[in-house]
């Protein structure tokens, strides 16, 4: 059950559809992909169920595109994230982020990007570049990795970057771990706690 004090929050989740998100890890079965549209659905539903939020949802692979525009229609979002699936190959986490920017600059409500992936960027533009962008359009990104993470430099730019937007950068190594990050999240961020 959600709290029903209404905080107006637009919230955008950017997600991994590079090839490594198609595979198995040891918390993350059938796949990581898999797991992640579990969670989505799980979280967003809770977030939609009769209060303020918006949800939007960006995709990333080598390019980045938005499937779904900013929306309190639960039946919308819900329906879009079977969609949610690996795309081509390459890892453009920056591209994911000034997307997730784009949709969210015309909100006039308190702005948040969720950005899932399983590290290894590969392409476009650096992820803590893109933060400085999400930094002066006040949208807050939270970095969420998954599985084995990131490594190495990848790794530093994913710290630089939650850190420069006031967000934060989490580490998931489960199922379990991804829903309750999420929760934890969303509950810092919309005074409702999804249960």
């Amino acid at each position: 059950m959600l709290a029903r004090q209404a905080l107006a929050k637009d919230v955008v989740f950017v997600v991994d559809i590079s090839p490594s998100m198609g595979k198995p890890y040891e918390g993350f079965k059938p796949s990581k992909i898999s797991v992640v549209r579990d969670a989505l659905a799980y979280i967003g539903s809770k977030l939609l169920d009769g209060n303020a939020t918006r949800v939007g949802i960006v995709v990333f692979y080598r390019y980045a595109f938005p499937i779904l525009p900013l929306t309190s229609d639960k039946s919308k979002f819900l329906s879009t994230i079977p969609l949610v699936k690996v795309g081509g190959s390459g890892s453009a986490a920056g591209n994911g982020l000034i997307e997730a920017v784009k949709l969210l600059r015309r909100s006039v409500r308190e702005r948040v990007a969720i950005l899932l992936t399983d590290g290894g960027f590969n392409e476009g533009i650096k992820v803590d570049h893109a933060a400085i962008y999400a930094k002066n359009m006040s949208v807050k990104a939270y970095i969420v990795t998954i599985a084995e993470g990131p490594k190495g430099s990848v790794k530093e730019m994913i710290q630089s970057a939650a850190s420069i937007t006031g967000g934060a950068w989490i580490h998931v190594t489960s199922r379990q771990s991804l829903f309750s990050t999420l929760t934890s999240i969303l509950s810092a961020n919309t005074g409702r706690i999804p249960h």
